[in-house]
């Protein structure tokens, strides 16, 4: 099982956590968490309108985006069973 988390952060508290989850391949899961990120990302960023290919490419290599008193993750938890 493969698992991705995509976290908004507002004023500095956890708003959303959302567990994308996959038995396939982790590249699939990676696309479902990258789809959810960018969402979002169009959601709580006021100017994303203004973002590039290239700044968009750059948030998803970071793994996260900035915005006001808040972010937008994305982690790739370690599972301990």
């Amino acid at each position: 099982m493969f698992y991705a988390n995509v976290i908004v952060v507002k004023d500095d508290v956890v708003d959303e956590n959302i567990l994308v989850t996959g038995d396939t391949e982790r590249e699939t899961v990676t696309k479902k968490a990258e789809a959810i990120f960018l969402d979002k990302c169009s959601v709580c960023l006021s100017n994303w309108d203004e973002y590039t290919q290239d700044d968009i490419d750059a948030c998803l290599m970071d793994g996260y985006a900035l915005f006001g008193h808040g972010s937008i993750c994305m982690t790739w938890p370690e599972v301990k069973e």
